[in-house]
């Protein structure tokens, strides 16, 4: 619907105005009433009448009240007839016309049309006189109108208002700001593709030019004395189809002070590449770059020049950026679901790590070679761990999205051993069985992954023993033909709770487990089938089902069969003992020269390793607990070699190489960091630091990298066993050991016992530990006698 013209709202404005004086001058009585000044006539002239017919009466003139009452009547055309009653006679004498007169008027009340007055004689009523009169409103429905005052108030509004219009028509035109530009300019000005309009002080608008015309869809008359911000202004950031500012466009065209125009005639300064969008009168949206110059008359703005230049082809180019903002967040939402299926993996080899800790501290397995692989185990998990987590920092695999994988040699019974031995106690626990079987001869080394290799197997074997509750697992080893394709199969067979056709369909989902009552018995996220899925069919592969509720699942995991040519195949039981046998390897030692290193670190357990480490390979260690101890260290003394921490107390490590570097020191300088993101080492190195390792620190590497810096010499020997001797098995107390310490030290009141003291490296270590251990039994012992809640002593645990 088009808008009013301003010409339109003037004159109803000031119609308006009339309309209220005349209702104004109405309730104060201003305006003459007719019909009471008819009513007052009358009662005039009915006291007139009354005042003659009683001298007449006093006269004993009674034929003279009849011709003064004809008379009357006929020099007054709104009196009708009248009637005089004596008192005492009930048939009225009737002048005029006897049908005017009402044979129901009541004779003692008075109305707008009857008047009945009395006639006194003396001092007694004679009778009385009955006048009636014409309505003074008139008996129709047009008389009542024109003799009310609302018509006169109608008459003038619909009159002054047309009056008011032609008027303003005339005397606006005559004033049009417009008309002060000469012909010549304007057509100069529409003949501009770029859109202008003049807006006064208080942002109307008084000159637009053909193009913004164009845009609006309005006439130049049409456009004048509108406020220029009761267009579809929207600026850039709140423009409608921007998602990221929905619901706050409005809010912000409600805020005059946001429009370059309004800044303009606020600060009478100029505002230039302001962006905003305008709809157009076709209902798409243009965007506009808006240049406001301020017309001053002094130093003050009375008007602004807008100049709008159409730019909504550019916005098409940022509608492209849009898309590849987008194309990231895809990318950041790729990297979110990978963050949540290693945070599903993580969890693995934690299970064998805390698994087998336990197994140590209830001290299941006495025997040295016992001790020794479960060490192994643990070792293994924490580096399959430190890989998984790797993988979760590795953020060039995350933003494109995928999962790569690498071929590399690989013994894949090996790996399934591996798994096995990891997820044995698990089984144990539930009293379930889990064995390995190749029933065939099989490469002894194929070309794939290992790590993804494992994780599959992990999976499989993991959601097995889950959800087994009697039988057992079995894991197989076999190579099968595939349309001329050699496959490996991994063949994970239980006996557990089963599926059918419709759970089946939906395990392989991310999150989705096979039945909603499945993660409230059993636990987990349902991840790791997706996982595993994805993995096997990123090496050539996929996975395969077949299960039978209550009777039990069959899980295969198929992967490309890649071999050398020169490749032994092995029997099966050539490949058990290939597991089981050790091989000797060769292991290589480190011998380095006289040489003096500076360790750096605020936790004294860190310090204390490396100390230990770097004094088992011959180097003289020095250490510091934070940066500004170690700056003054390394400035007073020599060092080969300085290793640091990162986050430190007082001054951390980038704070402390910088001054090293500012005072001179052009030693190695090697960052110890936790932090293993991409990107994150090219800060380390330009704060100073020469070389980096992220923690927990590989002890072989760090070997490595100090003999390429010191000068260290490699030393060839067979590898020694992990085990340890008897006495200086891990620090672990297992009850039958506390127990028999604890006799043999009765004597000296001691309940304190490690089997790593008799190691003459550990030895310190554990003498710093025994002391610490004595100083808390002794608060945990006076705790009761305080009332220190939740604290159990030994002497309580005893009692109880």
């Amino acid at each position: 619907m088009k808008k009013l013209s301003a010409k339109f709202h003037l004159a109803l404005g000031l119609t308006s105005i009339v309309m209220t004086l005349l209702l104004t001058a109405t309730m104060l009585n201003l305006i003459p009433d007719r019909q009471k000044a008819v009513m007052s006539g009358r009662v005039a002239l009915a006291e007139s009448i009354a005042s003659s017919s009683t001298l007449f009466l006093t006269q004993k003139d009674y034929s003279s009240i009849q011709s003064n009452l004809e008379f009357i009547i006929g020099r007054n055309e709104g009196l009708l007839a009248a009637t005089v009653t004596r008192t005492d006679d009930e048939n009225p004498l009737i002048i005029g016309d006897e049908s005017e007169i009402d044979p129901e008027y009541d004779a003692s009340t008075s109305t707008t049309t009857t008047l009945v007055l009395p006639i006194l004689q003396g001092d007694s009523e004679w009778g009385k006189i009955a006048l009636f009169f014409t309505n003074p409103d008139g008996n129709s429905w047009i008389k009542k109108i024109q003799n009310s005052r609302l018509a006169l108030i109608a008459f003038c509004s619909l009159l002054g208002f047309t009056l008011f219009y032609i008027y303003l028509g005339k005397m606006l035109k005559a004033l049009n700001p417009s008309q002060a530009v000469p012909g010549r300019v304007r057509s100069a000005l529409d003949t501009l593709a770029e859109a202008l309009i003049v807006v006064d002080g208080k942002s109307n608008v008084v000159l637009a030019n053909k193009a913004f015309q164009n845009i609006t869809g309005e006439s130049a008359e049409a456009l004048l004395g509108k406020k220029a911000d009761e267009f579809e202004w929207h600026l850039s950031e709140h423009h409608p189809d921007n998602e990221d500012a929905q619901g706050t466009g409005d809010d912000e065209h409600d805020d005059e002070k946001t429009f370059p125009w309004i800044q303009a005639l606020n600060t009478s300064e100029t505002v230039r590449g302001a962006d905003v969008w305008l709809e157009a009168h076709d209902g798409n949206w243009h965007k506009f770059l808006v240049n406001c110059s301020p017309i001053l008359s002094g130093k003050k703005a009375s008007g602004v020049l807008v100049s709008l230049d159409d730019v909504t082809d550019l916005e098409e180019k940022e509608k492209e950026l849009r898309s590849a903002r987008d194309a990231a967040q895809d990318a950041n939402r790729a990297k979110s679901d990978f963050l949540s299926n290693m945070s599903h993996e993580i969890r693995t080899p934690m299970t064998a790590i805390l698994g087998f800790t336990e197994v140590l501290k209830r001290g299941n397995g006495s025997s040295d070679s016992d001790w020794e692989k479960h060490l192994g185990t643990i070792s293994s998990s924490g580096k399959h761990l430190l890989e998984l987590i790797n993988d979760v920092l590795d953020l060039s695999k995350v933003e494109s999205g995928a999962l790569e994988v690498e071929t590399i040699d690989c013994k894949p019974h090996v790996v399934a051993h591996d798994v096995v031995q990891v997820l044995r106690v698990r089984a144990e626990d539930k009293d379930i069985g889990l064995d390995i079987e190749i029933p065939e001869p099989l490469p002894e080394i194929i070309q794939t992954d290992a790590g993804r290799l494992r994780q599959i197997i992990t999976n499989l074997v993991g959601n097995a023993i889950k959800f087994t509750e009697d039988g057992g697992v079995k894991v197989i080893l076999r190579s099968f033909d595939d349309n001329g394709t050699e496959k490996f199969a991994i063949d994970v067979k239980d006996s557990g709770i089963g599926m059918n056709e419709q759970q089946q369909a939906a395990v392989f989902k991310p999150f989705v487990q096979a039945d909603s009552s499945i993660t409230r018995r059993f636990g987990g996220t349902g991840l790791g089938l997706a996982i595993s899925r994805k993995l096997a069919r990123a090496m050539g592969g996929d996975i395969l089902l077949s299960s039978e509720a209550n009777v039990g699942t069959t899980f295969t995991a198929v992967i490309d069969l890649v071999t050398k040519s020169d490749v032994k195949i092995l029997q099966p039981q050539e490949l058990f003992e290939q597991v089981e046998v050790a091989e000797a390897e060769a292991h290589t030692t480190w011998e380095f020269p006289e040489c003096n290193v500076l360790v750096i670190d605020d936790a004294a357990e860190n310090r204390e390793l490396l100390t230990l480490v770097l004094n088992d390979l011959g180097i003289s260690t020095e250490t510091a607990e934070n940066g500004a101890i170690g700056v003054d260290m390394a400035t007073s003394s020599t060092y080969d070699v300085i290793l640091s921490d990162i986050q430190m107390p007082v001054m951390d490590g980038y704070e402390a190489v910088a001054a090293m570097r500012e005072k001179g020191l052009s030693q190695p300088i090697i960052a110890l960091t936790a932090n293993a993101m991409k990107g994150y080492e090219e800060r380390i190195l330009e704060a100073g630091f020469s070389h980096y390792m992220t923690k927990p620190i590989d002890i072989d590497a760090l070997s490595k990298l100090l003999a390429e810096l010191i000068g260290g010499k490699k030393v060839d020997k067979p590898a020694e066993s992990n085990a340890a001797p008897a006495k200086a098995t891990p620090a672990v107390a297992t009850p039958a050991a506390s127990k028999q310490a604890a006799n043999e030290q009765q004597a000296d009141g001691e309940l304190y016992y490690s089997r790593l003291a008799g190691s003459e490296k550990l030895a310190p270590v554990v003498e710093k530990f025994i002391i610490r251990v004595r100083e808390q039994y002794t608060q945990m012992e006076a705790a009761p006698a305080k009332a220190t809640p939740a604290v159990a002593t030994p002497a309580a645990s005893k009692q109880a």
